[in-house]
């Protein structure tokens, strides 16, 4: 993941669907709910999330590159609902939970920024 994390931080204008790809591959580590995805790997894929999301301008990039082409997906939209959803849990506060608000609030402090 820190392989493929350089990767896109360096070359994410060449990489624009093997970005999006990799971006809802973690997406769907973190929001399975089988057993064969351990609590480990959702931890590390948000967090591998958060430090695509510190990025700068990345933020920006995602919402003009993917959101509004009409060939890709939404992927700051999905994002950050698969965030504000992890964000807030109904019973008991793990660490996925703190790394998904973490994340939402880079996404504000970008926003802010730009």
């Amino acid at each position: 993941l820190q392989v493929s994390f350089l990767t896109y931080e360096s070359c994410r204008s060449q990489l624009k669907f093997q970005l999006e790809k990799y971006m809802l591959k973690l997406m769907d580590v973190v929001t399975a709910e089988s057993p064969r995805v351990p609590y480990e790997q959702r931890e590390i894929a948000l967090d591998n999330i958060l430090l695509l999301w510190r990025v700068p301008g990345l933020v920006t990039e995602l919402y003009l590159n993917y959101d509004c082409n009409l060939y890709c997906s939404s992927l700051f939209e999905d994002l950050t609902k698969m965030l504000s959803k992890n964000a807030f849990p109904l019973t008991g506060l793990y660490s996925v939970h703190l790394l998904s608000l973490d994340a939402l609030l880079t996404v504000i402090e970008s926003v802010e920024a730009h």
